[in-house]
């Protein structure tokens, strides 16, 4: 960040390094400095277009109204602006069914999408996500009919779906916001939970985790699949090592894991993926009860946790996804154990907690978990197919390989 402070500082015309810069701002949560950078910029030369780097840092501090409003009127005034796919994200984070289904059209249209195009655009998280909103707005619409009262009918329909649950979130975000912790009996202990599958970890991701053992004063503990299985027999019994088995993925089986971890043991769980930069004992600090970030779109990441032991978030959330995996439900994984998941289970939590949600649970924002972690790091392994979240086109080999093994259709060849 420094180094690319003093490079725009040296070349201002450049376009590149200015995007490089604003990057950095971003991943490392300094967004006032990147707002400051562009007004510097603008009272320079005022003839500069410096919109979408505008919009970027606005999208990262969750103010979507404002961005979509921008973003409308560059494209009537011919500007550059959001792609089809980034107006789809606004729409959505929004709950605007109807601007959602017009710029589901659009990414649906784009070419050269990939996996995600029309053929495949209902298996993507855009797709789920949209889905899901239409299937919230007619349940919605039909209790209103029914005569149910809003606020009932609201907090029904969180537990099951996430667009009334980051409402309700967003409700309580400014008071259950970063505040000193009051030294209660509610303490987390000096524990990191990680999680990879296989005992060989890649050496990318083993560089990661190196910098969550090297933390001083914490225990660290690396989980692989069958020493996770263990721990759910013990701990939970023979159903919830079961839902652990019948998960679709890696991440699925994480996701599960690091809900019974912290619940039995309460600590910190971060993603293989994620890089410890700060001091953990200062995340831990930034407020009482349990501690999540919560995205700019609005949901509740679940990559990074900070937990007491026992957390009743953390029951009603494992429950749910236990509930899932043994029905092998077909839903997503990022709503089924992943932040959309963890979204509801806050929300019921809420709906219940009462004064206690002020003692009980801390929310930051992305930019400030962004000054202890440096969160989702690019590495090889999100490129193959077998990625829960892949967004490139390639099949898993195990599809590669049974499509393969089929016989051609009469009068047809291979490539049909």
């Amino acid at each position: 960040f420094r180094y690319l402070r003093a490079c725009v500082t040296r070349w201002p015309a450049a376009p590149h390094l200015r995007r490089q810069f604003l990057r950095a701002c971003i991943e490392t949560g300094q967004l006032a400095a990147g707002h400051a950078w562009l007004d510097h910029l603008e009272a320079r030369d005022p003839e500069l277009d410096t919109g979408p780097e505008r919009m970027a840092l606005m999208t990262q501090e969750g103010r979507l109204e404002e961005t979509r409003a921008l973003a409308e009127a560059r494209a009537a005034q011919g500007l550059k602006t959001l792609s089809p796919r980034q107006f789809l994200d606004l729409a959505l984070a929004l709950g605007d069914l109807e601007a959602s289904t017009r710029a589901a059209r659009e990414v649906q249209r784009e070419p050269g999408a990939g996996r995600q195009n029309t053929a495949h655009f209902s298996t993507t998280l855009h797709g789920a996500q949209f889905n899901e909103l239409r299937l919230y707005h007619a349940a919605r619409d039909h209790a209103l009919q029914a005569g149910e009262p809003e606020a009932e009918m609201e907090a029904r329909l969180a537990r099951d779906f996430f667009f009334p649950a980051k409402r309700i979130v967003a409700a309580h975000a400014d008071r259950l916001g970063p505040r000193p912790r009051t030294g209660s009996g509610e303490s987390v202990p000096r524990l990191f939970f990680q999680y990879w599958n296989s005992p060989a970890v890649p050496e990318e991701v083993g560089a990661l985790i190196q910098s969550w053992r090297d933390a001083p004063g914490f225990d660290h503990q690396l989980y692989d699949r069958a020493r996770a299985l263990a721990f759910l027999r013990k701990e939970f019994g023979a159903g919830h090592a079961r839902a652990f088995q019948l998960a679709n993925s890696p991440a699925e089986e994480c996701d599960f894991l690091r809900l019974c971890l912290l619940y039995t043991h309460g600590g910190i769980y971060a993603d293989a993926d994620d890089r410890l930069t700060g001091d953990p004992r200062a995340l831990i600090a930034e407020g009482p009860g349990l501690i999540l970030a919560r995205e700019p779109w609005g949901a509740l990441a679940n990559n990074v946790i900070v937990a007491p032991r026992g957390h009743p978030l953390l029951l009603w959330a494992l429950e749910a996804a236990g509930r899932s995996l043994l029905a092998r439900e077909n839903d997503g994984t990022w709503f089924k154990t992943g932040p959309g998941l963890v979204t509801r289970a806050a929300a019921a939590w809420l709906a219940e907690a009462g004064e206690a949600a002020e003692r009980g649970l801390t929310l930051i924002g992305l930019p400030r978990l962004r000054a202890h972690v440096h969160p989702h790091v690019r590495l090889g392994y999100k490129s193959s197919g077998s990625y829960w979240n892949a967004r490139d086109a390639h099949a898993p080999g195990a599809l590669v390989a049974a499509l393969s093994g089929l016989a051609p259709r009469e009068g047809g060849n291979r490539d049909d």
